[in-house]
Formats: structure tokens, C-alpha cells, sequence
């Protein structure tokens, strides 16, 4: 699965140019068919990310751990965790919801459907230079690979 996805933009000349973008997605974090966690994420790694975010919260270690399954869906990507018997147990009885007062305005919420609901336009009259505009995506460019 590519990281990677092509968009283009428009430089002061307005000629339209290819660059490439870090894809980010909805990824709803369940284990053994319960939704722990729904963030934004790149789509790459999966496997990795959820072994890492099992061990990092206290869920599971990776012995612990059946199967890992990511499942495309229509809002995302549902990152299917399946622990085994032990771990399940502690799972259950230690779950919580993970609430956050800042980021993205994705912690909190337990389904993909929710992440990806459809949001009112923004409206207001900030105008911002093309020439700013390219200006900041150099400096963006020569300090990160994606």
C-alpha cells in the first residue's frame, strides 16, 4: 500500500505542478471486535503500528497477540487486533475510552463513521499569497522526506 499519494498545486506562474503528498487516513483500532481507538494515520505498517500501540498502552506484548488483520473500509481502515485468551481478559476489564482535549478532533470517538462525518464548509476572508504559499512548502520540503 502506497504512502504516497499525487496531488497538484499552483505556483505563483499558475502552472499546475505534480507533488507528492503523505497519505493519511481513518484508522479505527479494535481489539478482539471492540473499537479501542479511531486516529489518523498513514496507511503503512500497520502490522507494526499495532503491535507497537498494543505494548506502548499496556494492552498486550506482542506474544499476546493472535493476529493482526487491517480491513479496508469504505471511511478508512478498521486495524483488527485479536489477543489471546489472557490478554483478552485483561483487556476487558481494564478498557477505557481514550479522551483527548486537543489534536486532530479525532480522540474520543469509537467509530470510523464518526471520524469521517461529513463537516460544514469553512467560510471567512483570509487570502494568502501564492507566493507564501510555495515559500512555506519549500521550508516544509527540505525538512521532512514525505
Amino acid at each position: 500500500m502506497s504512502v504516497l499519494a499525487t496531488s497538484a498545486r499552483r505556483m505563483s506562474d499558475k502552472s499546475p505542478v505534480e507533488v507528492d503528498l503523505a497519505e493519511e487516513t481513518a484508522i479505527a483500532i479494535s481489539y478482539d471486535g471492540s473499537t479501542q481507538a479511531v486516529l489518523m494515520g498513514s496507511p503503512a505498517d500497520l502490522e507494526d503500528f499495532a503491535y507497537g500501540f498494543s505494548l506502548t498502552e499496556g494492552i498486550a506484548t506482542p506474544a499476546e497477540i493472535e493476529a493482526v488483520t487491517p480491513e479496508r473500509v469504505e471511511q478508512g481502515i478498521d486495524l483488527r487486533i485479536w489477543l489471546a485468551r489472557d490478554a483478552g481478559q485483561r483487556f476487558i476489564g481494564r478498557r477505557r475510552r481514550t479522551v483527548g482535549p486537543v489534536g486532530c478532533g479525532l480522540c474520543g470517538v469509537e467509530t470510523l463513521a464518526a471520524a469521517m462525518r461529513e463537516l460544514d464548509p469553512v467560510r471567512g476572508d483570509c487570502v494568502i499569497a501564492a507566493a507564501d504559499l510555495d515559500a512555506a512548502l519549500a521550508q516544509m520540503d527540505a525538512g521532512q522526506r514525505l
